[in-house]
């Protein structure tokens, strides 16, 4: 066995954090784009296509994965498609007026 200096082990510790740091942040973002699907799904059946097809661009701003759960539980509080449409431009507008620290982006 070779002998790894402690250079060489700090190096292996950084690597390895990095490259956990990287997997959480592409699970996260496969979480994101999952919630936004769910979504559009549930939309589509709620309110049709066209409504769907309206909401999924100002899902496509919302980084944030609990914002994105909060909207499929808010589905079912809207009556209607506007107060949909409202809701979700609202969280959007949010998102943009107050992004949030960038280690809280996609939580």
């Amino acid at each position: 066995m070779r002998y790894v200096t402690s250079v060489e082990r700090i190096g292996i510790q950084k690597g390895m954090e990095k490259g956990m740091e990287k997997g959480v942040e592409k699970g996260v973002e496969k979480g994101v784009e999952s919630q936004r699907r769910m979504l559009l799904r549930q939309v589509r059946r709620q309110f049709g296509e066209t409504v769907a097809e309206q909401s999924a661009p100002v899902l496509e701003q919302i980084q944030q994965l609990l914002v994105l759960e909060d909207l499929g539980e808010a589905l079912f509080d809207c009556r209607d498609e506007q107060a949909w449409l409202a809701r979700i431009n609202a969280a959007a507008r949010a998102q943009t007026d107050h992004p949030p620290p960038s280690s809280e982006m996609s939580l």
